[in-house]
């Protein structure tokens, strides 16, 4: 198996594990997605660096669709397979989540420091 192959495959395994995580309300996993949530916080208001970084990557894709959770293509998703509907409402509420504990809404702040580079 190539270096590539080996890369790929322990890629679909980690993203297998984090759904299925998700998917059954895994403690560990959901307090890992907030974890995420709230180090990227720290580090767009810490670090210019990255702050640029995911300023420039953001203008670069500004074409492609969007697909996250929210976006049409992902309200289109729900209604039609009821694990990613389960997914995308976990999601949701731990974005809620971390809304409710930092007092306002995480991803306007993300928003406020990219455009503030």
């Amino acid at each position: 198996m190539s270096d590539d192959q080996v890369s790929i495959s322990k890629l679909k395994e980690t993203t297998a594990s984090f759904y299925a995580g998700i998917l059954h309300d895994d403690p560990a996993v959901l307090q890992g997605v907030k974890a995420k949530i709230f180090d990227q916080i720290d580090k767009m208001q810490h670090d210019p660096l990255y702050r640029k970084q995911i300023a420039e990557t953001l203008e670069k894709s500004k074409d492609l669709p969007n697909l996250t959770v929210g976006s049409l293509f992902s309200d289109i998703l729900e209604q039609v397979s009821p694990s990613y509907r389960k997914v995308a409402e976990t999601l949701k509420r731990i974005d809620h989540e971390v809304n409710v504990e930092l007092g306002i809404d995480y991803k306007q702040l993300l928003q406020d420091l990219v455009n503030h580079k």
